[in-house]
């Protein structure tokens, strides 16, 4: 088990059992808040169930996603799968940003076996995809990692991936503030929804 507490035991190997728990607690919180007066909703949902349980419960379904992802992206570069049919996992991969973090870290880990599977147009997709982030740390980690690490016939896709990264966080900079402040004016500020 990964946590235990008031007669609860989660285990990763069990993620529907994860995910009912999840759902039964978001449920027994809005019941919770419809019937609270107001005054004290979070003293009263700490009492239902602690909230570092449904913490620990979350973390449990993502480091089984992380494993899947993980085992995906091994069988991939395998040698199994056709190179150009490999490529794409990583590229969807890369462009989710639920997946992005593992897939990038895989392929930075891994380089040797994911460059073994490229053709000389799927470079380019791979690269592309790494655009998907939206930090300029992250685009100089991806400028310095296909720099060290060049892919044949793709040096416009790593411009164009951090030409793309840069543009998310101008866009990011720019909006930040008016998205904090209508999630304000609708209540839904950072300390509500923790």
């Amino acid at each position: 088990p990964l946590a235990t507490g008031a007669g609860l035991a989660v285990d990763v190997r069990h993620r529907h059992d994860a995910r009912l728990l999840v759902g039964h607690h978001e449920h027994l919180r809005s019941r919770d808040l419809a019937a609270a007066d107001g005054a004290a909703p979070r003293a009263r949902l700490r009492r239902i169930l602690p909230v570092g349980v449904l913490g620990i419960v979350r973390r449990a379904i993502v480091l089984e996603r992380q494993k899947l992802i993980d085992r995906a992206l091994e069988y991939v570069t395998s040698g199994q799968v056709r190179k150009q049919d490999s490529v794409f996992l990583f590229v969807y991969a890369l462009r989710n940003r639920d997946t992005r973090p593992i897939a990038w870290d895989y392929m930075q880990k891994n380089w040797d076996k994911v460059h073994a599977q490229l053709t000389t147009m799927m470079g380019a997709y791979l690269v592309n995809a790494a655009g998907s982030f939206c930090s300029e740390e992250k685009s100089q980690e991806v400028q310095a990692f296909f720099t060290a690490h060049p892919v044949e016939a793709a040096q416009r896709a790593v411009n164009r991936a951090t030409d793309d990264i840069h543009d998310c966080v101008v866009l990011q900079a720019a909006q930040q503030p008016r998205l904090t402040e209508w999630l304000a004016q609708q209540n839904l500020g950072a300390g509500r929804l923790q």
